[in-house]
């Protein structure tokens, strides 16, 4: 096969796969060396990419983090720990994440998702609810200061 035609077919592949969803340069990397594209025509393609604007991982970063925290109640280490995860990795990750928490309190967003928790773990007493809170929390994403302040907050049946 040419160049060219290599060239072509990497196109072709790269705009499919975005037409999905939006991906990030490495998945969008990851994906053509998967289908056997040369990784100096690969780079080609997501270099071109870039230039039209089809592919902006720091936007991403910021878009897909946003939904996640709006509809999973993600803490910042789980946001980062994804992003990584999809190739988004050191100050572009970091930056979004600064972006994203100059508008959301992570303490309040903690706090709605430890009150949904407790609200599914009502007939247990109130121990237990703690103790399962914790590592719940963690689970979701959030620092140790933010789960243990809000361990530490009186609830109404304290």
């Amino acid at each position: 096969m040419s160049l060219q035609e290599e060239r072509k077919r990497a196109r072709s592949i790269a705009f499919k796969f975005l037409a999905f969803k939006n991906r990030s340069v490495a998945e969008i990397f990851d994906h053509l060396e998967k289908k056997e594209i040369s990784p100096d025509c690969a780079q080609s393609v997501v270099d071109e990419l870039k230039e039209l604007k089809y592919v902006n991982d720091a936007e991403l970063a910021r878009q897909w983090g946003r939904s996640r925290i709006q509809s999973r109640f993600w803490g910042s280490r789980r946001l980062l720990q994804e992003l990584a995860q999809r190739g988004i990795k050191g100050e572009t990750a970091a930056s979004a994440l600064r972006d994203l928490y100059e508008e959301i309190d992570e303490f309040k967003l903690a706090e709605a998702c430890a009150e949904k928790k407790m609200r599914t773990m009502a007939h247990l007493d109130r121990d237990k609810q703690r103790k399962r809170l914790a590592p719940f929390l963690e689970r979701k994403g959030f620092p140790v200061s933010i789960i243990y302040a809000i361990l530490q907050t009186p609830t109404d049946d304290d």
